[in-house]
């Protein structure tokens, strides 16, 4: 995990913007023309060469055990409690 104690104040800002920046233009894409606009830019700035980025292993250990906990709790609700 990469640590912001190396980063100045104003790098840690920056940083943070960017960051709610992209998480409310992501769910605003579809309501809202300004962050409609603001993704479809920004993604044609990403250069050919970069390679796919990954989601972090910590958030798809996250998914699969909320998934595996929806799963059971279904199964309890419709009556099927201990099948696979």
């Amino acid at each position: 995990m990469y640590s912001f104690r190396a980063c100045g104040t104003e790098e840690v800002q920056i940083i943070r913007a960017a960051i709610v920046t992209a998480l409310y233009t992501a769910r605003n894409y579809s309501e809202d023309e300004a962050s409609y606009e603001w993704v479809n830019f920004q993604l044609k700035l990403i250069p050919q060469y970069w390679e796919e980025p990954e989601l972090t292993e910590d958030f798809r250990k996250l998914v699969k055990s909320l998934r595996r906990r929806h799963r059971e709790a279904f199964r309890k609700s419709s009556g099927m409690a201990g099948e696979p």
